[in-house]
């Protein structure tokens, strides 16, 4: 691990210009934000889980689990977010597996998003289960810098 990153370093600065050495930021991603929504055993509504104050480029990481308690039904993560050509949706980011019964799904989409217009997350789906059906799991994280 150390020398994957070593090595990133040096191609970096072996690729910048000289007129503007590159930061060690620049090699980064931040986090921006992280839900986790363990036990449901119904639809999310439409939330916010975060809104930049600043235009740039994220991604977004979606994990779907289900114990093997659950054995019907299905899920699918979506979120929609604010771009140039207006607000878009990412339907089935995430597709449990079908039917609900002791597995997993993850999905990673890039998005651009606009200043504050927020980036929301729901959940759709079948959700016969009489106890916990599944869990959900996001991270956000910002690739470009300001």
């Amino acid at each position: 691990m150390k020398t994957h990153l070593l090595l990133a370093i040096v191609g970096v600065l072996l690729l910048s210009p000289s007129d503007s050495p590159p930061r060690l930021t620049d090699l980064m991603t931040v986090i921006v934000a992280q839900v986790s929504m363990p036990n449901l055993s119904d639809a999310v509504p439409t939330t916010t889980i975060f809104t930049p104050e600043t235009a740039g480029l994220f991604r977004i990481s979606a994990y779907v689990e289900a114990p093997p308690s659950a054995n019907s039904g299905s899920v699918s993560a979506n979120f929609t977010y604010t771009d140039d050509t207006g607000v878009q949706s990412s339907l089935g980011l995430v597709q449990s597996p079908t039917p609900l019964s002791g597995g997993s799904s993850q999905g990673t989409t890039v998005f651009r998003c606009h200043a504050y217009k927020s980036v929301a997350f729901e959940t759709s789906g079948n959700f016969p289960c009489s106890g916990p059906c599944y869990s959900v799991h996001l991270t956000i994280e910002r690739l470009d810098h300001q």
